[in-house]
């Protein structure tokens, strides 16, 4: 049988004596477990806006950025390696 109803528990703000809600502790070393809290939210943040500033960038392209109808990776490379090895400088 239960002992406690649910409305005697104490407020989660509580007032000190005089009335006023105490204030928040002053700023500093919070420990390992903030430090790897906001590595992680730092990571999750590039990790997220890294690929949509690339759709951002590939949105002011006049060309797409990977164009499958253009010239084949073979015909490419064996063009860049003929420059390569032209012997031009």
């Amino acid at each position: 049988m239960l002992t406690q109803s649910t409305n005697d528990a104490p407020g989660v703000l509580s007032t000190n004596g005089a009335g006023k809600v105490p204030t928040l502790p002053d700023g500093g070393w919070r420990g390992l477990g903030a430090t790897f809290r906001w590595i992680v939210i730092a990571v999750l943040t590039v990790a997220v806006l890294l690929p949509l500033s690339f759709i951002v960038v590939q949105s002011f392209l006049n060309a797409p950025f990977f164009d499958a109808t253009g010239p084949s990776a073979s015909r490419v490379t064996a063009s860049f390696l003929k420059t390569l090895t032209s012997g031009r400088r």
